[in-house]
């Protein structure tokens, strides 16, 4: 068994617990597909037919017309947009393909605006904006994305990231090159963390509020595994 490439999602559920973590990225077990992963999976499909074809959203996207219609707008003045937009890493630091063999870490931009030699991230959030919530990651994905952008584009000096939400922006953030060491400084104990569970063999489980929805029935902390 071999540890896989890193990601933002991976790294997040293994700080939620550990042992859930092990079972999806290491044991690669399926999660059924819940509602909100299905809405989810078609909302991000019918923005990308948006921005990148100017196909109308579905009726039950229509309250994000005016999101849309401002993210497009972006790249009126000769900007190249990408949209689900899959970058690797290797572990010395330089851009490969999301499925090249030496790839370390992966990332998937929903929307990457490049206008040399700046850039904007956006990371579309259909669910409540929680950045202000105590358990909020402080942006962690952004960050990683961004760290990704600069590796990948080195034309790219300053990006500008943030997450979009249906009613409002999310704060956003600003880097230029010179932050690459300070976004790794941030990124890598995380993912140290990870590698020395893989090394040890020990995925720890952790008991949370959402211990009731894992998919982890042999957990001792799920309400099944105590029938």
């Amino acid at each position: 068994m071999n540890l896989p490439p890193w990601s933002f999602s991976m790294l997040d559920m293994f700080s939620s617990c550990p042992r859930k973590a092990f079972h999806k990225y290491l044991l690669k077990e399926k999660e059924p597909e819940s509602e909100a992963m299905r809405k989810g999976n078609i909302f991000d499909k019918a923005m990308e037919a948006r921005l990148k074809n100017g196909t109308p959203l579905p009726a039950e996207y229509a309250t994000w017309n005016d999101k849309a219609a401002s993210v497009a707008s972006f790249c009126e003045k000769g900007a190249k947009l990408a949209t689900q937009m899959k970058l690797g890493i290797t572990k010395e630091f330089k851009p490969c393909g999301f499925f090249d063999k030496d790839v370390w870490g992966r990332g998937a931009l929903d929307v990457l605006i490049l206008n040399y030699p700046t850039a904007i991230v956006l990371d579309w959030k259909t669910g409540k904006n929680n950045e202000g919530k105590p358990w909020y990651n402080g942006g962690l994905q952004l960050k990683i994305f961004t760290a990704f952008v600069l590796k990948h584009h080195p034309k790219i000096d300053k990006i500008l990231a943030f997450n979009v939400y249906e009613k409002e922006y999310g704060k956003p953030l600003q880097f230029t090159r010179d932050d690459q060491k300070t976004l790794w400084q941030e990124i890598l104990p995380k993912i140290i963390k990870i590698e020395e569970a893989f090394k040890k063999q020990e995925w720890l489980p952790c008991k949370g509020p959402l211990c009731n929805f894992c998919s982890v029935i042999t957990c001792n902390f799920h309400p099944e595994k105590k029938l």
